[in-house]
C-alpha cells in the first residue's frame, strides 16, 4: 500500500445512497448459492473477481441483479448485511445511508419479511427475535415491532397480513384504556406495527387462560405434574376440555 493509500485507508468516511446488493463479495455469493442449492452465478470465485471489474452502468447492473438472485432466505440478507458492515468497519466508513430492493426480492417470490429480519439481524447487534415480536435495543428503549408471524406451541407456522398492526392496535388500545389505572412502558406509536417503549424491569409473572389440556398443560399433567400450580384430577384426556 503506497503512502496515500494508506493515508486514504484511516480518513473517515460516509456511504451515502448505498444498496446493500451492491456490496455482495465473490466469496460470500457463490457460498451463499451452494447453501440454497443453486447454481453458481460463476463458475469460480476467481471468475467473479473478473467481472467484478466493470467498466460502466449496464455491466454493473448485470453484476447485481445476477448476484442478487442467491438471496433467497432472512439468513443470507443477514449474512449479506454482516460482511458490509465488517467491510465498513474496516474500511473507517463512520456512517452509511442504507437502502436494499425490495421489489427486485418480492417479484422473485422472497418474501419481504425475509429481507428486513435478515438485514435487521445483521445491522443491529441489540436485535432479538421472538415467536411473534422483533425487539431493537435503542440503549434507554427499546423498539418493539409486531411482526405477521403466527405461533402455536412455541413453533412459528406461518404469517397472516397484517396480523403485526392488528394485534398492535389492540395493545395500545388497552394500554390506552387503562393508562389512569397503571403507568405502562409506550412512549411513541412510530408505525401500525411498532412501538418505542422504556425499559422497565420485569415482573415474571404469567397469565394463561386455558379452556382445554393441551400443549404444555398436558406435558406436565402426564407427567404427574400440577398444571399453573392445580393438581387435576387422575384420567383426564389429551384436548379436554375443562370444567367452568
Amino acid at each position: 500500500m503506497s503512502e496515500i493509500e494508506a493515508f486514504i485507508a484511516k480518513l473517515p468516511k460516509v456511504e451515502l445512497h448505498l444498496h446493500i446488493e451492491g456490496t455482495f463479495e465473490p466469496e460470500l455469493m457463490l457460498e451463499i448459492a451452494e447453501r440454497n442449492g443453486l447454481p453458481a452465478p460463476f463458475p469460480s470465485v476467481e471468475a467473479a473477481h473478473r467481472a467484478y471489474r466493470f467498466d460502466d452502468l449496464q455491466s454493473f447492473l448485470d453484476l447485481y441483479y445476477r448476484g442478487m438472485n442467491v438471496l433467497l432466505k432472512a439468513e443470507d440478507f443477514r449474512d449479506l448485511a454482516l460482511a458490509y458492515f465488517a467491510r465498513a468497519h474496516a474500511d473507517n466508513v463512520r456512517h452509511a445511508e442504507l437502502f436494499f430492493d425490495p421489489q427486485a426480492h418480492t417479484d422473485r417470490g422472497v418474501a419481504l419479511d425475509s429481507v428486513f429480519e435478515g438485514i435487521a439481524e445483521g445491522s443491529a447487534p441489540g436485535f432479538t427475535r421472538g415467536k411473534v415480536r422483533d425487539i431493537l435495543d435503542l440503549g434507554d428503549r427499546l423498539l418493539i415491532s409486531t411482526s405477521d408471524r403466527i405461533s402455536a406451541f412455541d413453533v412459528v407456522l406461518s404469517t397472516i397480513p397484517c396480523k403485526g398492526e392488528v394485534l398492535n392496535g389492540l395493545s395500545n388500545h388497552w394500554f390506552g384504556c387503562t393508562g389512569d389505572i397503571i403507568a405502562n412502558h409506550i412512549e411513541e406509536k412510530v408505525s401500525p406495527r411498532s412501538v418505542i417503549v422504556k425499559k422497565c424491569d420485569v415482573l415474571p409473572v404469567e397469565v394463561v387462560v386455558r379452556g382445554y389440556l393441551t400443549g404444555s398443560a398436558w406435558r406436565d399433567y402426564e407427567a404427574g405434574k400440577g398444571v399453573s400450580g392445580i393438581q387435576l384430577p387422575a384420567g383426564m384426556r389429551f384436548n379436554q376440555r375443562f370444567d367452568t
